[in-house]
């Protein structure tokens, strides 16, 4: 599971311990061991805490590789276009854009967006 592998990772390159990083983010010492332990994973927005904490990205969090941490005191780079979305963004909008016209149009009805 490449969260937990990333995770850990970046919890050994910190040298935390799951009490203290718990303390950090505001998450429960058991959320943070099963986290750990790949029992389960964070909600999206606790994956971006965790992410922003560590200095990087989600897909860095969540990807195939280990992530590079930037070095003390360093700012993260800004966001690329589509990074920061949860999956769920992610996917509402890419059903947006293959939705048909009346599809939309309710969408932005019940946004309140007005077509210009």
């Amino acid at each position: 599971m490449p969260f937990t592998q990333n995770f850990n990772y970046c919890m050994e390159q910190k040298q935390y311990t799951a009490y203290k990083f718990a303390k950090i983010i505001g998450a429960s010492n058991q959320g943070v061991l099963n986290w750990q332990s790949g029992e389960c994973v964070p909600y999206p927005k606790t994956k971006k805490k965790i992410a922003d904490h560590f200095g990087i990205t989600l897909a860095e969090l969540d990807g195939d590789e280990l992530p590079v941490l930037p070095e003390k005191g360093t700012e993260k780079a800004p966001a690329t276009e589509g990074e920061g979305l949860n999956y769920t963004d992610s996917e509402l909008l890419q059903a947006y854009h293959v939705a048909d016209a009346r599809t939309k149009e309710a969408i932005r009805t019940l946004l309140g967006i007005k077509e210009e």
